[in-house]
């Protein structure tokens, strides 16, 4: 099967492909994003690209839309196929922009096939809530959490269903959830595993609300905030946190006691968001002015924080996405990213071990705290 965009297939046969609905969730936009503080340039594995990367202020998103399909195939990590064999790429795009395979399939972009045929089949309507990478936290929020908010923009039928993914995770598997009861309360739901590979009579499949490495929908951002944060009082508690990262999921601080010291010294709480529920997590974001950790799930709460937030990330050199600045600045918070040098690069890329130089650390640090109280102060 070869994979094809949604925004072509809805142009070709729709009894052919089985469409029997095409229409527009969110329109097509664009937002400037504010430039980030980049220190440690030195320690990039790849100078040249990230430089590309930061200056790509101004961000372009394409429509969202919902297509409706009968004898559709899901599979893997939330992949789509219509009965007439088409991938819809939009479905598997973090995989196929790194030229793999998505879970579930092998060959390659041009062919790819099932590795398992299908072995159920649900008559119940049905929306996929599952996309790849789902079961982390951060694309959770972004990908499943961020599509949730536009239900009330797409008419589905009383008797509909959420597909979403059977997380091993008792935690993870609350917070979805209750993101869930929060956003599409009293809507049946249903786990698929991705080792299974389901039918549908009736599927319905929106496409993304975020595309790595940018792109998130601004207004999915905006709703989700406001689902978490309506009861919400006006706090007048400023919180300073370093947001702790389980050393054992890689990109460690090989010299992490020497940046929390610093941190403690310049007011700032240790948070281990994992013994929060969601909700508690937006609530501790939302009052927060300045925000530090090394890059990873726990810093997406960020969408939660106000947008005069300070937030100063930590990266090996190796590991140059851009999702957290791209969160940031497209709410004009004021961003910093540190990179330090990879300690015995044995890991992908982005799971490397690094150095953050404590000098540099601790005068980045006193500049955004600087920064963030003279804009208090306007």
């Amino acid at each position: 099967m070869t994979p094809i965009s949604v925004h072509k297939l809805i142009n070709e046969d729709h009894e052919l492909h089985g469409i029997s609905r095409a229409d527009v969730v969110a329109p097509s936009g664009s937002y400037i994003r504010r430039e980030p503080r980049i220190v440690g340039t030195e320690f990039l594995s790849n100078p040249d690209q990230h430089k590309d990367i930061v200056s790509s202020t101004n961000q372009i998103y394409p429509t969202v839309f919902r297509i409706e399909l009968a004898g559709a195939m899901v599979a893997g990590q939330g992949t789509v196929v219509t009965r007439s064999g088409r991938l819809l790429s939009e479905s598997a795009a973090e995989f196929l922009n790194h030229n793999t395979a998505p879970d579930g399939f092998e060959g390659n972009d041009n062919e790819l096939c099932l590795i398992k045929q299908p072995v159920d089949h649900i008559d119940r309507p049905s929306l996929l809530v599952k996309r790849p990478w789902w079961r982390n936290y951060g694309h959770w929020l972004v990908d499943g959490a961020a599509l949730l908010t536009l239900i009330p923009a797409v008419r589905i039928p009383a008797d509909i269903q959420i597909v979403i993914g059977a997380h091993e995770s008792k935690g993870m598997r609350s917070v979805m959830y209750d993101t869930l009861a929060k956003l599409a309360p009293n809507i049946p739901i249903v786990e698929q595993p991705d080792t299974a590979t389901w039918t549908f009579s009736n599927l319905h499949y929106i496409t993304p609300v975020h595309v790595p490495p940018l792109f998130k929908l601004p207004v999915s951002r905006e709703i989700l905030r406001a689902a978490f944060l309506r009861d919400e009082p006006v706090s007048e508690q400023h919180r300073r946190i370093y947001v702790s990262r389980d050393p054992q999921a890689g990109r460690a601080i090989e010299n992490e006691r020497e940046i929390i010291d610093i941190c403690l010294s310049r007011g700032l709480g240790i948070l281990h968001p994992e013994q929060y529920a969601i909700q508690e997590q937006a609530s501790i974001f939302h009052d927060c002015d300045i925000v530090v950790g090394v890059k990873g799930a726990g810093l997406t709460n960020a969408i939660f924080a106000p947008n005069s937030l300070g937030m100063l990330v930590l990266s090996p050199g190796t590991f140059n996405d851009p999702f957290f600045w791209d969160l940031a600045g497209q709410c004009n918070m004021d961003y910093t990213e540190i990179f330090g040098p990879v300690v015995a690069p044995l890991r992908s890329a982005g799971a490397n071990n690094f150095q953050i130089i404590a000098s540099v650390f601790a005068s980045e640090l006193d500049l955004l705290i600087e920064r963030t109280a003279r804009k208090k102060l306007r």
